[in-house]
Formats: structure tokens, C-alpha cells, sequence
């Protein structure tokens, strides 16, 4: 399994206030830049803070800043836990058999009453 560069990328851009490229940081870092790029995706506190061109392309890239957090931040209570909505409400859903699925929900008896 491999190590996380979470802690060093933020460690790099903390350092340079006005922000660095991907190119860049893996340049610093000495790493490749689709790793900085899935890092940096994966990361809450950073963020593209500007597009710039260089001078000899004119390919627009971004510049990446790291969000120091204040030191009186409030931290979240540990009653408070991220559960992922989609799977909680897939797991909250009751089965359903397939004759109802064909029928539309639907019992037979109500399907009968609903016919007359």
C-alpha cells in the first residue's frame, strides 16, 4: 500500500503563499503529476486559486493554494458522523417481491377490486 502525499503537498503549498502549479509541486516534491493531481482532488483543504498561461504555451493551468485553518476553528462534536446518504437510504428501503414489481405495487386483491 502506498504512502499518502497528502501531508507533504500541504506542507509545500502552506510554504508558498501564492500558490503553485501541479507541474510544479511534483517538480518540488519529486513525484508525477498525475499523483499530485489525484492528491490534490482528493484534498479539502486546497483549492485552484487562479488560471494563468505560460509564456510559451497558451494553455490555461492552475495554481493551487492550501487553506491554513484559524487556530480558534471550531471543531465538529463526535456525535456528529459522515455516513453516506445514498447507502443509507438504499439500506432503509424495504424489498419488494417481484410480483409486485410487475403489478405495479399492487396485491393481488386490490388489483382485483381495482378491475371491477
Amino acid at each position: 500500500m502506498s504512502r499518502s502525499n497528502h501531508p507533504k503537498i500541504r506542507a509545500l503549498l502552506r510554504e508558498h503563499e501564492d500558490g503553485l502549479s501541479i507541474n510544479s509541486i511534483a517538480a518540488a516534491l519529486n513525484l508525477e503529476a498525475d499523483s499530485v493531481q489525484g492528491a490534490l482532488d482528493k484534498m479539502p483543504d486546497v483549492y485552484i486559486d487562479r488560471w494563468q498561461t505560460s509564456r510559451t504555451s497558451r494553455i490555461p493551468f492552475s495554481v493551487w493554494i492550501a487553506v491554513v485553518p484559524p487556530p480558534d476553528c471550531p471543531k465538529p462534536k463526535p456525535e456528529y458522523k459522515r455516513t453516506n446518504a445514498r447507502l443509507a437510504k438504499l439500506s432503509s428501503m424495504e424489498s419488494r417481491e417481484s410480483s409486485q414489481i410487475r403489478n405495479r405495487g399492487l396485491h393481488s386483491d386490490a388489483r382485483a377490486a381495482s378491475a371491477n
